[in-house]
């Protein structure tokens, strides 16, 4: 830097901000402005400042709530085309193992000399275990993983720990003696 102040800082300081009247009904709340600054008055007055700040910080929440709400629903939005890319693949992978188990079905049929109803049996059963298999993993992999945020229960059990000693502790006065 150069040293020397923000433009857009001192614009800012320069600009008269609107504030409402404290403590007025709402239908008799009115506009005023805070004192305007003259040249021979440097800085701006305390209560410039405060209402600048204050005018700022809900400014800045609010943009950092607008940016949230446009990134969340762009995420949602992206989510939503990748869900329905992945459905769609899904539904031809799954006609496409059942033209599979028609193939395996014939074959095994002509392979038995015509006996269709034992190589539909077979196939059924390979595809029960299989099944069967895969249900067992995602079952165990369930079971594994509690749905319970122990990281969060830990932390907030070890707060609750630290708000008990700070509250157990005797307080002490200014001349370091206990007060009771």
């Amino acid at each position: 830097m150069d040293g020397r102040p923000d433009s857009a800082l001192t614009a800012a300081m320069r600009e008269p901000a609107e504030t409402e009247m404290v403590g007025a009904p709402s239908s008799a709340r009115t506009r005023e402005r805070p004192r305007q600054r003259t040249d021979n008055d440097p800085e701006p007055s305390l209560r410039d400042l405060t209402t600048r700040l204050i005018d700022d910080g809900r400014s800045l929440v609010r943009q950092e709530i607008d940016l949230a709400k446009s990134e969340t629903f762009e995420t949602v939005r992206v989510y939503s085309v990748a869900g329905a890319t992945v459905a769609g693949g899904v539904l031809l992978a799954l006609v496409g193992v059942l033209v599979l188990l028609a193939f395996l079905v014939i074959t095994l049929g002509t392979l038995l000399d015509g006996r269709y109803w034992l190589s539909s049996l077979i196939a059924a059963v390979l595809f029960m275990l299989a099944g069967g298999l895969i249900v067992r993993r995602g079952r165990a992999r369930l079971a594994a993983n509690t749905p319970r945020p122990e990281r969060t229960i830990d932390t907030l059990r070890e707060t609750a720990a630290w708000a008990v000693r700070q509250t157990d502790r005797p307080e002490r006065s200014a001349t370091g003696r206990n007060r009771r």
